[in-house]
């Protein structure tokens, strides 16, 4: 492992430790460690393995896919700038937001859903018009106009 691979490491791990006693209400780290060391279940140790540790598990998770997702973006666009926004996608996903919220359906699951469906709509999209045969090129300049486009819907429904 090179040395700022170590040192990211490193970092990750202290984060994730500063991570369960900072909040809203902060966590001694002592008393922690006592309430462990009992058997008795106390509101810190419930705090601690019903909250935070949950949130983050999680956090380091997504933030691993995210990246994973941008650099495989980057690779496969053959450009270092790539990002969902070069292609639509971030575009498809806050239009398919403002769609549900336009339209009432803000209840439950129905705005993430309906980001989700529109990430996936505008990137199919854009694939449809890049076509099949085309260079990254148009693919990039397909997702540029796709960008614009949504955005400019986005604003519509907002003024509306």
């Amino acid at each position: 492992m090179s040395r700022p691979a170590r040192l990211l490491a490193l970092l990750l791990g202290m984060l994730f430790v500063l991570s369960l006693f900072v909040g809203s209400n902060p966590i001694p780290v002592f008393q922690a460690l006592l309430d462990r060391l009992r058997d008795a279940p106390s509101a810190i140790g419930i705090v601690l393995a019903e909250v935070r540790l949950p949130r983050t598990l999680i956090a380091i998770v997504a933030g691993a896919a995210l990246g994973v997702c941008g650099a495989a973006l980057q690779g496969f666009l053959h450009n270092p700038l790539a990002s969902p926004g070069l292609i639509g996608t971030s575009s498809g996903a806050a239009f398919g937001a403002v769609v549900a919220l336009y339209f009432g359906f803000a209840g439950g699951y129905g705005i993430p859903l309906a980001g989700m469906l529109g990430a996936l709509l505008a990137t199919l999209l854009v694939y449809l018009i890049a076509g099949r045969d085309t260079g990254m090129l148009t693919l990039i300049l397909a997702g540029v106009a796709i960008n614009a486009l949504l955005t400019a819907l986005i604003s519509l429904l907002l003024s509306l």
